[in-house]
């Protein structure tokens, strides 16, 4: 066995597992979010016609200071209806819709993510055990 290429393929094996889980995390951070987001749509949507711009820029403001994307949140609050009541309302209830889909879309490449860090894992540890020396001694695992 050539340990210069079984060495190397170890590398590449770590390298593509590291950029996986990088994006894994980077997925994980923005579903929570985006979870965030999701809660603060609901707490404006039971405030029903009763809500105010004030509430929804407060909202905003949380979901931004929580990681949200600022210029996405601008767009949709030049959008907004200046006045209380039913249109303001149904506002909410339009991007609250978006935003659900947006989030839903989310959590299915999340979901893909994290099978692909599973399969990567499982290639990391089967391309560990292939490598000549300690690793490739028997062990007390009993799935040898």
């Amino acid at each position: 066995m050539d340990t210069q290429f079984t060495s190397d393929h170890a590398q590449e094996l770590m390298t593509e597992h590291k950029k996986i889980r990088t994006q894994y995390e980077a997925l994980k951070k923005a579903n929570g979010v985006a979870e965030f987001v999701l809660e603060q749509f609901d707490e404006l949507a039971d405030l029903g016609d009763t809500v105010t711009p004030e509430n929804v820029i407060d909202a905003a403001s949380k979901c931004v200071a929580k990681g949200a994307d600022a210029m996405a949140f601008a767009q949709a609050l030049g959008t907004m209806p200046e006045q209380p009541g039913p249109p303001l309302e149904a506002w909410i209830q339009q991007e609250g819709q978006k935003f659900e889909l947006m989030a839903q879309q989310l959590e299915q490449l999340l979901e893909a993510k994290k099978h692909e860090l599973g399969v990567n894992s499982i290639h990391l540890l089967a391309g560990h055990d292939a490598q000549p020396g300690p690793s490739a001694q028997p062990s007390s695992n009993p799935l040898y």
